[in-house]
């Protein structure tokens, strides 16, 4: 007969305490490895993805696009300010230098204000205030134009040259575009200009300083008036150009045609104002001398 066989089972004795501490801080130590490769990973993609766009030649600038200037400038100021706002040819747009490329645009003497920034399609955007004619300045024959600040633009083009009023220097030192002539004596030339009409048909055509800064008025009426020097630190307003100024409006609008008399009006003291008449300016006559006669001869 065949004997049958009971199968044993092994049963497993309970776990201690500590070994189920033991246990459990080997789990925890797994999966703190597992979380901290899991965090480097994300550490490394975070900061591939950062360092990628300021890096990749596919991010650098594609275009600058300038605007607000190029219709005002001539072909060559327009070719120089291209060239003071080109990139380089690898130039990141992330890291693109926008500050020196303001700054060497602000050098040029054509250009009032620049604003750049950034635009999508890897682009940079600079917005351009030219500076604007307002006056013309010479001196021994050679003319500038200057804007309504006083800062030398370009040598004066015949063209605006002819439109617009001057200002006529016997001596004007160290004159370099983009300089500001007279920082306070030019802002009340200018300030001259921009009140420049006497009465409806009457303004200022031309400013002449000497050497010593005294100020000549050339009218369109060909009067000529002069107003002394500009005195920035006067605490009177009798000293004022927009003082000496409502005093030759009040004389136009007593006497309109003024000019077919007087010559020239001295308002250096606008208390006391003085009139040189035409004809006291005019060349005396040559005097007729009678014919000689030819002595006869006996």
């Amino acid at each position: 007969m065949r004997t049958s066989r009971k199968k044993t089972v092994k049963t497993t004795p309970p776990l201690t305490e500590e070994e189920i501490q033991r246990r459990l801080k080997k789990q925890n130590r797994s999966l703190n490895t597992q979380r901290r490769a899991k965090n480097w990973l994300i550490l490394t993609l975070v900061t591939l993805a950062l360092f990628v766009p300021f890096t990749s030649p596919y991010w650098r600038v594609r275009q600058v696009v300038i605007t607000g200037a190029l219709g005002s400038l001539t072909a060559s100021e327009s070719e120089t300010l291209k060239q003071a706002l080109t990139t380089s040819k690898y130039s990141n747009w992330l890291r693109a230098p926008v500050g020196t490329l303001r700054a060497d645009t602000l050098k040029l003497p054509t250009v009032d204000s620049v604003r750049i920034s950034r635009q999508w399609g890897w682009r940079l955007a600079a917005h351009i205030v030219p500076r604007t004619p307002y006056a013309i300045v010479s001196e021994n024959g050679v003319q500038y134009e200057i804007d309504v600040k006083g800062y030398l633009i370009r040598p004066a083009r015949e063209t605006v040259a002819a439109q617009l009023p001057h200002i006529v220097f016997n001596s004007l030192s160290n004159a370099q575009l983009g300089q500001q002539i007279g920082i306070h004596a030019s802002a009340s030339w200018l300030w001259l200009f921009q009140n420049r009409y006497a009465n409806n048909t009457v303004r200022i055509e031309k400013i002449v300083v000497d050497s010593n800064g005294n100020l000549c008025l050339n009218m369109s009426d060909k009067l000529e008036v002069q107003l002394g020097q500009y005195l920035p630190l006067t605490n009177s307003r009798e000293d004022s150009f927009d003082y000496k100024l409502d005093r030759l409006k009040v004389m136009y609008e007593k006497r309109p045609a003024m000019a077919n008399t007087i010559a020239s009006v001295n308002l250096s003291a606008p208390q006391y104002p003085a009139c040189t008449p035409k004809h006291a300016m005019a060349p005396p006559n040559a005097p007729n001398l009678p014919e000689s006669s030819s002595p006869s001869h006996g």
